[in-house]
């Protein structure tokens, strides 16, 4: 790749060569010079991303607030439900399993 300034002088050489002046006259060939304008636009892009970024972080962390909630609430009004269940053999591993299932289902 050719840098911005380069490039530019490229295209003043050619002209000239082309249409017979010195491409050293600054008043010979007006090229517009949008690098200032793109980086304004640039910055002002990346703040948006970041805006939209920690927006979405900030949403994600509300609504896992909310699902935990949920899970610690059910797991509260269950207590006896799981209390009776190891009292009949079953496993934490499986009781634990089953409200992680159930997250699952709520979030999908």
């Amino acid at each position: 790749g050719m840098d911005a300034p380069s490039f530019r002088q490229n295209i003043v050489n050619f002209f000239a060569k082309q249409l017979h002046f010195d491409p050293s006259d600054k008043d010979a060939v007006e090229l517009p010079d949008f690098s200032e304008g793109a980086a304004v636009i640039s910055g002002i892009l990346r703040g948006i991303q970041i805006f939209l970024g920690a927006s979405g972080a900030m949403t994600m962390a509300v609504g896992a607030l909310g699902v935990a909630n949920i899970m610690f609430l059910s797991v509260t009004e269950r207590t006896r439900e799981i209390g009776v269940r190891l009292a009949i053999g079953a496993t934490q591993k499986s009781i634990l399993s089953q409200f992680i299932l159930e997250g699952f289902i709520l979030v999908a």
